[in-house]
């Protein structure tokens, strides 16, 4: 398709088709810096931070519009599968939300519509993938706050050694006049395939994601700059099976919420039965990692909490959005605040 117009256009960006990215004027070596695709709501204007931001992270699986979907999924199932989380959300009330595994704008809209206090705004990537699953598995924003400087870094067209799959999605938050708070959202490497390939290529996102970051400081040097990551990470460092996995080890400086935390407590992708082939172990998989000044005043992280439901851990098979079921992802969702 190199050349010709692409239709998916014509679709405003609800879907990604291959060959739809351009592929000549970037660099193959670095991630491509692009606009994420956005809405916004009218009647909902956007609130300044006051002294508390909650910010919730939550991989809601392969949740797709319907159309054209690989997964067999029914536009209905869809809208039962959005509107199934959008309760849990709304029991939370982020401030900002950020999600895993989602497809589009369109259904991005739908969650939001579901919520009787929709976000204000919103935005997903567009990650660039030459099979068709792949065009599922993007990252979204939704925020009742006002965020800058917003960016999907895309590792898709790379051409160097272990490229991590898809991307991040970047956006800034003025805490107040002189404190900026930098978000990563992350869907790391899953744990298919080989494990060595597959801690390499979490270890290069985190590595392209620090240099990222550097720029970005560097860019107001006279602010005062806290970072946090938020996402689906595929690794939990005190889980079983883990022990050796160093997935984690670019950002080691920094703060793992998460460590030393009791198991039941923070366990988000939670052990699902009813095939003795695919009983896996309770993990830590969705994550926050601060920098080491989000942890003194005056703007203070604190404990993530994992909502544990919304996930049917009796049959492996559950399709999410399944009438009358309350399952809605295989991961729970996670918020922490952080406070002034």
């Amino acid at each position: 398709m190199k050349g010709i117009p692409c239709i998916c256009l014509l679709l405003a960006g609800l879907t990604v088709w291959p060959g739809c990215r351009p592929s000549s004027a970037a660099r193959r070596d670095v991630p491509l810096r692009e606009k994420p695709v956005w809405f916004t709501r009218d009647d909902v204007a956007s609130s300044p931070v006051s002294n508390r931001l909650r910010v919730c992270t939550y991989n809601i699986q392969h949740l797709t519009d319907g159309y054209f979907d690989g997964f067999h999924r029914s536009p209905g199932r869809a809208r039962r599968q959005a509107c199934g989380a959008a309760e849990l959300i709304a029991e939370i009330n982020p401030d900002i939300l950020v999600i895993q595994e989602i497809e589009n704008v369109r259904i991005l809209k739908r969650l939001n519509d579901c919520l009787d206090v929709p976000f204000a705004a919103g935005c997903i990537t567009r990650f660039y993938s030459p099979h068709r699953r792949g065009r599922k598995q993007n990252i979204a924003l939704l925020t009742r706050v006002p965020v800058k400087r917003v960016r999907e870094l895309e590792f898709g067209l790379m051409d160097v050694p272990n490229r991590p799959p898809r991307g991040m999605l970047r956006f800034v938050v003025d805490l107040d006049a002189a404190r900026r708070l930098l978000v990563y959202a992350v869907h790391l490497k899953s744990n298919m395939g080989e494990a060595e390939i597959n801690i390499a290529r979490r270890k290069s996102a985190l590595v392209w994601l620090q240099q990222d970051a550097a720029r970005m400081i560097k860019t107001e040097p006279d602010a005062q700059w806290e970072v946090m990551i938020a996402g689906d990470m595929n690794v939990d460092p005190d889980g079983a099976g883990f022990e050796a996995d160093d997935s984690l080890a670019p950002v080691a400086e920094w703060v793992d919420l998460w460590r030393g935390v009791p198991l039941p407590e923070r366990t988000t992708i939670p052990t699902r039965y009813g095939n003795t082939n695919s009983i896996y172990p309770p993990a830590a998989f969705d994550r926050f990692i601060v920098s080491p000044e989000m942890t003194s005043a005056p703007w203070t992280v604190g404990a993530p909490v994992s909502i544990q439901r919304g996930v049917n851990t009796t049959d492996v098979y559950m399709r999410t959005g399944t009438k009358n079921v309350e399952h809605y992802s295989d991961h729970y969702p996670v918020y922490l605040d952080v406070v002034r």
